[in-house]
């Protein structure tokens, strides 16, 4: 007849148990580094954006300060626009056409950075979190082998 398999000894579960702790903290360390570098791609990333955002709010109220003070000259004056390195003349009412054309684009694209920039936050915020749990695990697991060392 078949013999009845005993329970594994308790030290083998101990011995197991203590493996599944060691692969997890190897896993955790192999991981922290690489979620550092995620947080922290993902964090100049979100800074560029955010300057960008800055750069286009700036340059909408440039623009609209510039029509102002245009806006006391009239339409058939004639004022000089950039162009690379060098200046044109043209009607003032082009000047002031391409100075709103260039504000709305800036406002059309403002909320799509904005999405973006959402974007950005929330996934460094999911690795923030990664981050500190395995930080958490790692601390708890350090702990607790010092408890041991002590006995």
């Amino acid at each position: 007849m078949g013999r009845k398999k005993s329970a594994p000894a308790p030290r083998a579960n101990a011995l197991a148990k203590q493996l599944d702790t060691l692969e997890a903290v190897q896993t955790a360390q192999d991981n922290i580094g690489k979620v550092a570098q995620r947080v922290q791609m993902l964090e100049d990333q979100e800074y560029k954006l955010v300057q960008k955002v800055q750069q286009a709010k700036l340059r909408i109220r440039r623009c609209g300060v510039t029509v102002q003070a245009l806006s006391d000259y009239p339409d058939d004056a004639k004022a000089f626009t950039q162009v690379g390195k060098m200046f044109i003349q043209s009607p003032m009412k082009d000047c002031v056409a391409d100075l709103n054309s260039t504000a709305q684009g800036l406002i059309e694209d403002l909320p799509k950075w904005q999405v973006a920039l959402d974007a950005f936050t929330a996934k460094k915020e999911a690795s923030q979190k990664e981050f500190n749990e395995l930080k958490t695990f790692l601390d708890k697991v350090r702990k607790e082998q010092e408890k041991q060392a002590a006995k």
